[in-house]
């Protein structure tokens, strides 16, 4: 475990690093452009999101799950980037005209354009970057990661000051492809190949089918309402819907994608060299809860406060749809390591047939509520974590080999400290009289306080990572 937490720091700064230099930009940029404007990039972002998952085509989760890897092995892996990178390059330019007539709005070709030239620089990151995690060098991501996102940032926020709109977004993540490439030129393992090769192209090739349509699944899933909401209402409500997204995934970005490949790393690790991973899966997913769900209750409760410092008072219209999304989101959590630990011990098949469904689902959901406005698109959504967590609870225990029961504990820890953090944080919200920043100063510490208090008394086992993270800085004082 002790190598673990050690690649859960590294990964966790980086992402936290990213994370706030990205919400800088957040913040610059909706003062920056307007609701239409970002809506339009969303939409042109979501059209290419299934491009931009062929575009790997797996083969960054294939380097990190093959249980020996050889050079051959990545060749052919260098080879099936290239191949899919520059063709969907080419197929996602033809295609952008296209696309802006669909949904009648020329920003949209123009941006796709400009994202089609990021296709043909992936794969000269893509393969040393799935290396550095498989060996679980996470302090190297944290360059990557902080180099890139400082550079898309101030390109993105130079060019909306000086009035290039939507298109500014689009040149910025042009500018951080090249950023990400360069700096990994410095920090490439060893191993890597100069060039392509084909010996194991079918294996690398079946594997990477499973995973692409795995993923891009999901992101059918996950993207669908901005399609949805583009054609059947108008670019301005994407906007709005997407900063709900946007601020739902703020716990995603600031701790699931520290998290994650780390997880996945080790979970393939452990199931290549036959350990058992049902007690770290229960303990992960205990820790994940007690952090999240008091995460999005405070979202809930402060959703105006938090949405006029981070956007301004152009986005009001987001704070009811926030709140509901909030309950959503909570729900989620508890089922969010599901993928990983599937795909780590080969059961690719049970998530693509499970993504599908899902798919489907939701789908037919937004369908049905789009005629009765974006209220009641967030509203519909709530059905499918509730419709995942029933069904993945009674999967994760058949095939990881627990009980039901095993999943009561770190609900009710979760449950106990969230319930213990709701009536300081609700009296703390009615009851002072301050300005939105000036809530969330006095707010936010108050909660951490609450929290910490809280998984002490209800025993929580995420207080040996607190002791430990406190026994560090003082040995260090010392």
């Amino acid at each position: 475990m002790a190598n673990i937490r050690n690649s859960l720091v590294q990964s966790s700064v980086a992402k936290y690093a990213g994370f706030f230099l990205e919400a800088i930009s957040v913040m610059v940029l909706a003062r920056l452009l307007t609701p239409k404007e970002i809506g339009v990039y969303s939409i042109a972002v979501v059209v290419t999101v299934i491009a931009h998952l062929l575009r790997d085509f797996g083969v960054g989760t294939y380097i990190i799950q093959t249980k020996e890897l050889t050079k051959d092995k990545l060749k052919s892996a260098f080879f099936v980037s290239l191949v899919f990178g520059w063709s969907l390059a080419v197929l996602v330019y033809l295609s952008a005209d296209m696309m802006g007539d669909f949904f009648n709005e020329k920003g949209v070709s123009e941006i796709v354009k400009i994202l089609s030239l990021t296709f043909f620089l992936s794969p000269f990151a893509s393969i040393s970057v799935a290396v550095i995690k498989r060996n679980m060098e996470f302090h190297k991501i944290l360059y990557i990661t902080v180099g890139a996102t400082i550079v898309q940032s101030l390109t993105a926020i130079t060019l909306a000051y000086l009035g290039f709109g939507y298109i500014s977004l689009a040149w910025s993540s042009f500018a951080g492809a090249i950023a990400t490439i360069l700096i990994v030129s410095f920090l490439r393992p060893k191993e890597i190949p100069y060039f392509p090769g084909v010996h194991h192209f079918k294996e690398v090739l079946s594997f990477g089918g499973k995973i692409s349509a795995s993923s891009i699944i999901g992101a059918v899933g996950q993207h669908t309402p901005t399609v949805i909401i583009g054609k059947f209402l108008d670019v301005h409500s994407v906007g709005i819907y997407g900063k709900v997204e946007a601020t739902i995934q703020l716990f995603n970005k600031s701790v699931m994608e520290g998290l994650k490949p780390v997880f996945f790393s080790y979970f393939s690790k452990a199931n290549r060299e036959g350990e058992d991973i049902v007690y770290p899966y229960l303990y992960i997913v205990s820790c994940i809860t007690v952090i999240a769900w008091p995460f999005f209750l405070f979202l809930g409760i402060f959703a105006e406060q938090i949405i006029f410092v981070l956007y301004g008072s152009q986005w009001s219209e987001v704070v009811p749809l926030l709140q509901v999304a909030c309950i959503g989101a909570s729900i989620w959590m508890f089922t969010s390591m599901f993928e990983q630990v599937f795909i780590a011990i080969g059961k690719v098949n049970d998530v693509l047939r499970f993504q599908i469904w899902m798919v489907m689902l939701r789908i037919a959901i937004l369908i049905i509520a789009a005629p009765f406005g974006l209220f009641a698109i967030v509203c519909a959504a709530l059905i499918l974590p509730i419709v995942r967590t029933i069904y993945v609870l009674p999967l994760l225990s058949k095939i990881l080999g627990f009980k039901m029961s095993y999943f009561s504990k770190p609900f009710i820890l979760g449950v106990g400290v969230t319930f213990m953090l709701m009536v300081p944080l609700a009296l703390e919200k009615y009851y002072l009289a301050l300005g939105n920043l000036q809530i969330l100063l006095i707010s936010f510490p108050t909660a951490v306080l609450v929290w910490l208090l809280s998984i002490y008394l209800v025993g929580h086992p995420i207080k040996k990572e607190v002791n430990g993270v406190f026994n560090k800085v003082l040995s260090q004082r010392k």
